[in-house]
């Protein structure tokens, strides 16, 4: 409600249109996150106006090392947990830059109360909002939502895959109205469930109402979620923190400690069966396949050194004993077993 243009980059690079004059704000919880961190090393040659927000990690050591804004926030217990002390802690430092009022803060503080009361584990009725829908998600969830709440939907999506270790879609409420809602015309067991704003633009509860009487005459059983009054910030964030007890509380319902994320932390990678057709570009020489999963380690602002990509594909070639006489050769022409090692140093590198 500024006049300010935001973008959220969740990804490698910055819009072309970033340059000295832009504010570049990072936020990495870990202060390990590649994509976050290969931004703000992009955006300090850029000479951007910088601010950083990490609990430690390389992006402290990035910021300190280069003189940069940086600002250390605590971490508790994990990532996810995070979520509230790393937004009320940037929203104080940014606040001359991003101005909410005060009240809005407090009502979001005093709202947060009220619904910790209504999701408690304590509150064993019908009305727990976030213990019921938990017992009904029992497939793939559709999350639905309008624009000004699609925040609040990835939320909910990256808090059912990590706590509750399942698969989820979101998809804004106005594309489905163009094209997404034929896909209910194949029987599905893909559990609806529409996130909802009480004062949503009226073009976008129009859209709401069509999807729910075509799921009322299709019989298909759906959720909806409302965010309830208060200032957008309030509507965010007792969402979000309804949203994360469903999570918590599916995953106690399946049997599954919500706290691991062995994946992401092992690090682990997919090697394919058909390495052929899917772990390897046959056309490309060695040297140009074992990088190709991790080029951020060998480009400097979109571009390929060399010299980097030589020295980690002759490192690669001796560490797995790549049989080849050159790192020049088309990997189509390696043997089997030679082509399966290429595929386990793009993995390993």
């Amino acid at each position: 409600k500024t006049n300010m243009h935001i973008n959220v980059v969740k990804g490698y690079n910055l819009p072309k249109t970033v340059n000295e004059n832009t504010l570049v704000v990072t936020i990495s919880i870990s202060g390990n996150t590649n994509e976050t961190n290969t931004v703000l090393e992009t955006a300090s040659k850029l000479n951007c106006k910088l601010i950083a927000f990490s609990s430690g990690g390389k992006m402290e050591k990035f910021c300190k090392d280069k003189n940069i804004e940086y600002r250390k926030i605590k971490k508790f217990h994990s990532p996810r947990a995070s979520f509230p002390s790393f937004l009320f802690s940037i929203l104080n430092i940014l606040s001359p830059i991003i101005p909410i009022p005060e009240k809005d803060i407090q009502e979001t503080l005093n709202k947060m109360q009220d619904v910790k009361k209504l999701i408690s584990v304590k509150n064993n009725s019908e009305n727990n909002l976030a213990m019921s829908l938990a017992k009904w998600i029992s497939d793939i969830p559709l999350i639905y939502y309008p624009w000004g709440l699609e925040c609040v939907a990835i939320r909910f999506k990256s808090s059912l895959q990590e706590n509750s270790k399942t698969h989820v879609i979101i998809e804004d409420i106005v594309e489905s109205c163009h094209n997404g809602v034929v896909a209910w015309e194949k029987k599905s067991t893909i559990k609806p469930i529409m996130i909802r704003g009480d004062d949503d633009h009226f073009r976008t509860a129009e859209k709401y109402k069509i999807l729910s009487e075509y799921f009322d005459g299709e019989k298909i059983d759906y959720k909806q979620v409302f965010s309830g009054n208060g200032n957008i910030l309030t509507k965010i964030i007792s969402l979000i923190y309804i949203l994360d007890y469903v999570t918590i509380y599916k995953s106690i319902l399946e049997g599954i400690d919500p706290t691991p994320v062995k994946t992401i932390d092992a690090g682990i990678a997919l090697v394919p069966e058909e390495r052929r057709t899917q772990g390897i570009f046959t056309l490309l020489t060695i040297k140009h396949n074992i990088p190709v999963m991790n080029m951020k380690k060998i480009t400097s602002s979109g571009l390929i050194n060399t010299a980097k990509e030589r020295e980690v594909s002759k490192e690669y070639i001796g560490k797995l004993n790549v049989k080849t006489d050159s790192m020049e050769k088309e990997t189509a022409k390696l043997s089997g077993g030679n082509q399966q090692k290429v595929v386990f140093s793009k993995c390993l590198f």
